[in-house]
């Protein structure tokens, strides 16, 4: 059975820019019990947690230098995700964090309240395939100015074949730390997961959650990373949470960047971005 998808979609509006890319793509969904999921950002962000259960990320940490906060205004208000730097000019977050979205912002900072910098998104790329059936949950967005000191692009895990069920990983994200009084807002946390056991190769990853630890609505578009020796390797994008027990549910759905379509689509709109 395929996993049934909550998303927040629309259209783009105010200065960004949207671009409708026509890569062509099949997609490929893994074979799972019938699990209710929940976008992960968007509005949704200022009313569910952070990773629940993670400890804070501070400066100089190697998952600070290639994770960014992004803050824009939808119908609904103020919204919050995360993304991860792929070049001086361009991250990689969610597809549903920017499709009814303006004034995207993009915070580079381990808290709201530590920005370094905030540079404004040009140019916002978001699959076809996304904004017609709501899969393909990825978007590309190009900024100017670079990139401040201390921050870099996120090192890619080369091989998938490292990615085995109950491989340990560790994701990151920013969110608010009560469920009741919604405060917290904007402080990059991580916390340990494990690949699902019954995880199929393809567009997606499963996670399980930890006892009291959890993805939850706040970390939308943000990095699952492979440590490798002192090394955090990128390989996916936070989509959506299977809502059921725990903090914020028992799973976690990512989009596999090393998936072939997924890379071939990252590669060509970061080629289309740059287009004067």
């Amino acid at each position: 059975m395929f996993l049934r998808a909550n998303f927040l979609a629309g259209n783009e509006r105010g200065t960004t820019v949207m671009i409708k890319s026509r890569v062509p793509f099949r997609w490929l969904h893994g074979s799972m019990a019938v699990l209710t999921v929940a976008a992960m950002g968007s509005a949704a962000a200022w009313a569910a947690p952070e990773i629940a259960g993670g400890t804070r990320v501070y400066s100089g940490h190697p998952i600070a230098r290639s994770t960014v906060m992004l803050q824009s205004e939808t119908p609904a208000g103020t919204s919050l995700c995360s993304a991860s730097i792929l070049a001086s000019d361009i991250i990689l977050t969610a597809a549903h964090c920017v499709t009814d979205a303006s004034d995207v912002k993009i915070i580079f900072g381990i808290s709201a309240k530590e920005a370094v910098h905030v540079a404004s998104a040009q140019k916002v790329l978001v699959p076809e395939l996304y904004t017609q059936k709501g899969v393909f949950d990825i978007a590309l967005i190009r900024f100017s100015g670079g990139l401040p000191k201390s921050y870099r692009a996120a090192e890619l895990l080369p091989s998938p074949r490292l990615l085995k069920a109950n491989t340990p990983i560790i994701v990151a994200g920013f969110g608010i730390t009560n469920m009741k009084t919604h405060e917290g807002a904007g402080i990059l946390r991580m916390v340990g997961e494990k690949i699902h056991p019954k995880n199929k190769p393809g567009v997606e990853v499963v996670f399980n959650h930890a006892v009291n630890t959890s993805v939850c609505p706040g970390d939308s578009g943000g990095p699952a990373f492979l440590r490798v020796g002192t090394s955090y390797q990128l390989f996916g994008v936070a989509s959506r949470i299977a809502v059921s027990d725990g903090p914020c549910g028992s799973l976690s759905i990512y989009t596999d960047i090393h998936d072939v379509r997924v890379m071939g689509y990252i590669k060509d709109a970061i080629k289309l971005l740059r287009k004067d």
